[in-house]
């Protein structure tokens, strides 16, 4: 049986960077042009976070001493490590814009597998149900109480603090000081859009941000849970034939809230309801597996909010990139034990 090779995640992670490259786009910045081309530097950070190199110290040391595994991955020349962490920085934008654009791209993974490997892209809107959700990571280095998190006092002692990163509760973890990664999936638990975000903000924040690209989407449902319910969002999405699905425990049985909770409890939306984490919790696990956070409450391995974001957002390509290549090779989808072979 063909397995796919590091050259061919390699070459459709390069078809999907090309197609979103050629998409109309405002420019955002005047000046000269990369020295390192946003395309190199991103394949170099997704094959040096799959060998669990997050330092830019260590990255820049194994690039030197890679120097063949580095003209593989297009760079002619080593970037010094403060231009890696300058280019990682500033990495998360681009990586919203190519989830998105991948969403689009692989809007039939459901479907049975191709025989022979996609060439181009088949870039229709997804019309599919979408479910959305948060899970919480929790900081690297210790936390910071609250307490002196507001006063903005550090004890003395406190040493590789993350000043970025805030509290929230997780129904699993409790309270975690850290940041949370809202995702959409579609049914299948492929990811559509990835948002991350300090603990503390809100779900419902979140999905206000992310509805222009949801709607325009046109999905049939948006599936979520209680923490996602508001009841004027509920009324705008329905005038544009999207439904905002969600468990509504908060709301009250009267007038518009009593409504949307009959509406809630047909026997068809119930079940959307139930599915949810069997839709979206395998997503979690599988981008969790991918950033090697699945043990101690989900301790990321990298501190500060620009960092985090792309570290997260990198984790979600790489899911999408795997269960894309298991799509048209016909492998598990929900599976990255193949790609974690080949590309580490």
């Amino acid at each position: 049986m063909l397995l796919p090779t590091q050259t061919d995640y390699k070459r459709v992670l390069d078809v999907l960077v090309g197609h979103l490259e050629a998409q109309p786009r405002e420019r955002l910045c005047l000046g000269r042009p990369f020295t390192y081309p946003q395309r190199t530097l991103l394949r170099c950070f997704l094959f040096l976070h799959l060998r669990r190199l997050h330092t830019f110290k260590a990255q820049h040391r194994w690039l030197l001493l890679h120097p063949e595994q580095a003209q593989a991955w297009g760079l002619e020349v080593i970037p010094h490590r403060t231009t890696l962490l300058r280019r990682y920085r500033q990495l998360a934008p681009f990586l919203d814009e190519l989830i998105a654009s991948n969403a689009q791209w692989a809007q039939d993974l459901g479907q049975a597998p191709s025989s022979e490997p996609l060439e181009e892209p088949d870039y229709a809107p997804p019309a599919r149900s979408c479910i959305e959700d948060k899970s919480l990571f929790r900081a690297s280095g210790p936390v910071w109480h609250q307490k002196n998190r507001v006063a903005g006092v550090v004890p003395t002692g406190l040493r590789r603090l993350d000043r970025d990163a805030s509290w929230s509760k997780s129904a699993y973890h409790g309270w975690v000081y850290g940041y949370g990664l809202h995702l959409t999936v579609d049914a299948h638990s492929f990811p559509l859009l990835a948002q991350v975000e300090t603990a503390s903000v809100s779900e419902s924040q979140v999905v206000g941000e992310k509805a222009p690209t949801l709607l325009s989407w046109r999905p049939t449902e948006v599936v979520s849970d209680s923490a996602y319910t508001h009841l004027e969002r509920v009324k705008a999405w329905a005038r544009q034939g999207v439904v905002l699905l969600s468990a509504g425990l908060k709301l009250g049985t009267k007038g518009e809230a009593g409504a949307y909770r009959r509406f809630i409890a047909q026997e068809e939306n119930q079940k959307l309801l139930r599915a949810r984490k069997t839709q979206i919790e395998p997503a979690f696990d599988l981008i969790s597996k991918v950033a090697g956070t699945t043990q101690n409450h989900k301790q990321l391995p990298i501190q500060g909010l620009p960092k985090v974001r792309a570290f997260l957002l990198l984790c979600v390509l790489l899911t999408q990139l795997a269960m894309i290549l298991n799509r048209v090779w016909g492998l598990p989808l929900r599976n990255i034990s193949h790609m974690m072979a080949v590309l580490t």
